[in-house]
């Protein structure tokens, strides 16, 4: 009798050692694959590819050289139309107060199809001077050329928007010139509408060479 308790006491004690072991041997593989899984040595077997959605990006415009010693244009005569791009109800609302009490002529504000990220001052050819003198009131605006023929100009406004540029940091003097945004593409070459200077270069022949049919036409006078 005592002889079978004995052995049943240590089949007992070898079934937990035995359980024990099992359940540290697992943990450890548990924690071998998610030390691989966290430093991307291995995948989940369920893994389908899952990443976290990228953030959207604005499409990138090139942006319209400034002419040397453009001075700001008097806000009273930029004629404004805000469009809120985001699903932020009252945010072309809240930039038509802030932009009237700066002195801006406010058009048309309403609501875009247009999804933004960033904010966009839209112009024409004929609105680059004002184009610049608004972006100057927000934080990063993209400067866009349409095909519009007068002088007013659009505001995108992006989910990105938190306030205008408070007006004692706005980088504008009545008196001083504008400065121009790097990278920039002279306004000539974005639009059809702008004549090019006399002595500019074609941007598709930088150097000048001359075309089959001119070099024809002077072996011919010759």
């Amino acid at each position: 009798m005592k002889r079978a308790r004995a052995i049943r006491r240590r089949r007992m004690r070898e079934r937990q050692a035995l359980i024990f072991g099992s359940l540290v041997a697992a943990l450890g593989v548990v924690g071998l694959g998610a030390v691989a899984v966290y430093t991307s040595d291995a995948t989940l077997p369920f893994d389908s590819g899952f990443s976290y959605a990228e953030k959207p990006k604005d499409e990138v415009f090139p942006t319209a050289c400034l002419p040397e010693n453009t001075l700001p244009v008097s806000y009273a005569k930029i004629k404004v139309n805000i469009y809120n791009t985001t699903d932020r109800p009252g945010l072309a609302t809240a930039v038509r107060n802030d932009l009237s009490k700066r002195g801006f002529e406010i058009k048309d504000v309403g609501n875009s199809d247009q999804r933004r990220v960033g904010n966009a001052i839209v112009y024409g050819h004929k609105g680059l001077s004002r184009a610049y003198t608004l972006a100057a009131h927000f934080p990063d605006a993209a400067l866009i050329l349409d095909e519009r023929d007068d002088r007013s100009v659009d505001v995108l406004v992006g989910d990105s928007f938190k306030a205008l540029v408070p007006a004692e940091n706005v980088p504008l003097e009545a008196e001083t010139p504008m400065v121009g945004r790097q990278n920039c593409t002279e306004l000539w070459q974005l639009s059809d509408a702008v004549e090019p200077p006399e002595d500019a270069e074609d941007p598709d022949d930088p150097d000048g060479t001359p075309s089959d049919e001119s070099s024809e036409e002077s072996s011919e006078d010759a």
